[in-house]
């Protein structure tokens, strides 16, 4: 039936052929199409033009019946040729078109409020994170006097997370909604602005803050997460230069200096006489994705391992050991008697590397790292941790850290780095700095950026499956 349909298109097509030998334009060619399709076979034949024989008529009676019966077959082809069409070319519009998610429609071209200051940049967190509305902000309204405390050199940013700060959401410059909060589609704004930016916020594995919502294709401009390609890094700690104050790492370009042998008499004293416990892991989430409660027990069957927490049968002897006081007291605990404790991740994911690393790091007790960072130089000065990935097997990782016990000097040689960088575990002055300088060096008209699918990008595929291999 389709053979038969080609040919008689073929046929037809020379009738549609320009005197130059050049195709029609789309139009005619839809329109001569239409006609094939939707257009019986004409009944009549000039027999003064064409004379036929008697088998000749019959065959052309027969086609004639075929053609008829078949139309409706050819036409179904047709409009799904031509749906299909038309959705990869819709496809290729929106691809390089900034939507309206919940209407799929182009901006609404929303007037600005006169009570805007046209240089100031606003910035509304327009979802909560989590459960709380701060944002750690510790106010409702973030301005120009918070950013000059903390040094920025652009201070023209407000932050806020009331809705009515301003009277429409679309007198926003920007909107930052938290991916594990977004879980309902009538919450979302109705208009945005054509220069009005989207942000997707994040600092959690996929595997504990992908929404129930799926609204994150052709809705966002601007990633800020703990991915380090982010536009905006979102991260748990950073490591800054102590002479200059200037932040050095996480960064994609990073440039540490050497490790070097540690001349402390003080700090070796205080190895030997007051770090007398190996290693320690306080965990408040048990049966996490990455397995890494096996990984502890099976370290603890060659060497001690002291587990505080849910997970383990020891509290720092105080009734909340994860409050602020609490916290600080078994960071204590830790610093002053510990040699090494296990930041293992609940995830092992891309880029993931949370709070427990920096804190530590920032007193003198080295890491031991589980985690799914394939390049750690980007994020932490070389020998001053231990990857767990380094080692052959738990007994080779087990024997290095005994080797490491009995030898003060050696262990004493990873805090090389505090002599040049410091430990910034407070992330949010330098985040909403880098925030304000990012939305000020933004220039939508000329750089048009949509990210078509964040879920891929923000998916359980950049994380690993570790099962039980220890």
């Amino acid at each position: 039936m389709l053979s038969v349909f080609v040919k008689m298109l073929s046929v037809k097509m020379k009738l549609y052929q320009l005197s130059n030998s050049q195709f029609l334009n789309t139009k005619s060619l839809i329109t001569f199409t239409f006609s094939v399709v939707f257009g019986p076979l004409s009944r009549k034949v000039n027999k003064k033009s064409f004379k036929m024989s008697s088998k000749s008529r019959k065959r052309l009676k027969k086609l004639k019946i075929f053609w008829n019966h078949s139309q409706k077959y050819l036409q179904s082809i047709f409009l799904i040729g031509f749906s299909l069409f038309l959705y990869q070319n819709i496809e290729r519009y929106r691809d390089n078109q900034v939507t309206n998610f919940k209407f799929q429609v182009p901006f609404k071209n929303i007037p600005k409020t006169s009570q805007r200051n046209e240089s100031t940049k606003y910035i509304l967190f327009w979802t909560s994170w989590w459960n709380f509305d701060y944002w750690h902000m510790g106010a409702s309204v973030l301005g120009e006097d918070y950013l000059k405390s903390i040094d920025c050199p652009v201070t023209n940013c407000i932050f806020s997370h009331n809705r009515t700060f301003l009277p429409q959401p679309t007198d926003f410059d920007a909107l930052i909604f938290h991916m594990g909060s977004m879980n309902d589609i009538d919450d979302l704004p109705a208009f945005r602005r054509d220069d009005q930016i989207y942000i997707v916020a994040n600092e959690e594995a996929p595997f504990y803050s992908r929404p129930d919502l799926k609204t994150e294709d052709y809705f966002f401009n601007m990633t800020f997460t703990y991915r380090l390609n982010s536009d905006i890094f979102w991260n748990y700690g950073l490591f800054a230069d102590i002479e200059t104050s200037s932040i050095v790492a996480p960064s994609r370009d990073v440039k540490w200096k050497k490790p070097e042998i540690v001349d402390d008499p003080e700090l070796l004293k205080f190895i030997k006489t007051s770090k007398t416990k190996m290693a320690a892991w306080f965990s408040s989430h048990c049966g996490v994705a990455s397995n890494r409660e096996n990984l502890a027990k099976k370290i603890q069957e060659f060497m001690q391992v002291d587990i505080y927490g849910k997970c383990g049968n020891l509290t720092c002897s105080i009734p909340n050991i994860y409050s602020q006081d609490g916290r600080q007291h078994c960071t204590d605990m830790l610093n002053t008697t510990y040699k090494f404790y296990l930041s293992f991740e609940n995830s092992i994911c891309t880029d993931y590397m949370t709070e427990k690393v920096f804190l530590n790091m920032d007193n003198y007790i080295v890491p031991i790292l589980y985690n799914g960072i394939t390049d750690m130089q980007h994020f932490l000065p070389p020998h001053s941790y231990i990857n767990v990935n380094d080692s052959s097997s738990v007994e080779d990782l087990v024997n290095y850290l005994k080797y490491l016990d009995k030898n003060p000097q050696e262990y004493a040689n990873y805090f090389w780095w505090k002599k040049y960088y410091k430990v910034i575990p407070d992330t949010n002055p330098y985040t909403y700095c880098e925030m304000c300088k990012r939305l000020n060096n933004w220039n939508v008209k000329e750089r048009r950026q949509v990210y078509l699918d964040v879920h891929n990008w923000h998916s359980r595929e950049t994380c690993y499956d570790m099962g039980n291999n220890f």
